[in-house]
């Protein structure tokens, strides 16, 4: 009988607060950044976008008033991106690849439900394409120490 209670107070339980997503990445994690706007063109701002893991964890992050979004310190591996924003259809973004040491930009071109519909849309720009951060490494060298003449 408790564990059947437990059970059930488990399966009741809220969805866990979403974690805010840093603008940050290194070489063990990875993040998307780029752009969101509507059917028009023009550039969306306060859109949250969501990210979920296949295990249930999930990042948050907001656009700014250019539209633009950074979400990282993301786990290398497969999200789903969710965008809301009051009066706008939510669409849904399936096997988003994230890579350690890299910035995502942009996404495919939709879901195909949104794709085609006419009426106020939100989509991400840009082709997906990563960016990867360079750890250029620069070889240390001795100065050159000037002979002294010796008479």
């Amino acid at each position: 009988m408790y564990c059947a209670i437990l059970s059930l107070c488990l399966w009741v339980q809220a969805e866990v607060e979403p974690i805010p997503a840093p603008p940050y990445i290194s070489p063990s994690v990875g993040g998307i950044k780029a752009e969101i706007r509507d059917s028009n063109g023009a550039p969306v701002s306060g859109v949250r976008i969501r990210l979920k893991a296949p295990m249930g964890r999930t990042w948050v992050t907001f656009s700014n008033d250019r539209g633009q979004f950074k979400a990282g310190n993301l786990p290398p591996g497969e999200y789903t991106l969710e965008l809301l924003k009051d009066t706008y259809p939510s669409p849904v973004y399936p096997k988003i690849r994230i890579k350690a040491d890299a910035w995502l930009l942009g996404l495919a071109p939709g879901p195909p439900e949104l794709r085609g519909a006419g009426g106020r849309r939100l989509h991400v720009v840009g082709a997906p394409t990563y960016e990867f951060v360079s750890r250029v490494i620069t070889p240390y060298t001795r100065p050159q120490i000037e002979k002294i003449p010796t008479h």
